[in-house]
């Protein structure tokens, strides 16, 4: 959780009079539950905006665009080191269970000319697959610019400089029918 994103909540909380409530989520479909079933306003936490993203439901909050997707792979591993994209043509790379990534890897595989394989872990989350990465459980996983300046500082023994995509725009994700949140966020500054 950033600690940005908790301040905020204590901050609606307090101008607001509302009770807040932080809950962390790391499972994206788990998060969309508790948009669907009102049980949370708005995941403050940047989803991949694509044509997956369901906007009749839902809205997009604080939209950014950021740098490119990149290749988590471990540092010494000759046998399996991706250099080029079309290196990857055969190989499977692990995502997290309904990342918005997987289009992007879907189009990867077109682009290349050649088979992707996308394998999805139903429990862990981008930084968890990135450990399994470092560890040898797994061989690829995907991540974010912002992931991977962060995981170049935690793992030293991942390399995640191999580009996979021009630059991603991402936002929060919040419900239709929350326009005050939406209203009040904006008035304080947090995105449009």
């Amino acid at each position: 959780l950033s600690g940005a994103i908790y301040e905020l909540a204590k901050q609606l909380e307090k101008k607001s009079g509302l009770r807040v409530e932080v809950v962390l989520e790391n499972r994206w479909d788990e998060a969309l539950r508790h948009l669907s079933t009102g049980t949370a306003d708005l995941v403050a936490h940047p989803i991949t905006h694509t044509s997956a993203v369901d906007t009749t439901r839902y809205m997009l909050f604080a939209e950014k665009t950021s740098g490119p997707i990149y290749l988590v792979q471990r540092r010494a591993d000759s046998a399996h080191h991706i250099s080029r994209q079309v290196e990857l043509a055969g190989h499977s790379i692990t995502l997290p269970k309904a990342s918005p990534l997987s289009l992007f890897i879907e189009h990867l595989g077109e682009e290349i000319g050649d088979s992707l394989s996308i394998q999805v872990d139903t429990l862990y989350a981008a930084e968890q697959l990135a450990m399994q990465v470092a560890s040898g459980k797994i061989n690829y996983t995907v991540c974010t610019s912002e992931e991977a300046e962060r995981f170049a500082r935690l793992f030293p023994t991942l390399d995640c400089t191999l580009p996979l995509s021009y630059s991603v725009r991402t936002a929060w994700l919040m419900r239709r029918n929350s326009p005050a949140l939406r209203d009040s966020l904006i008035a304080w500054g947090v995105g449009r």
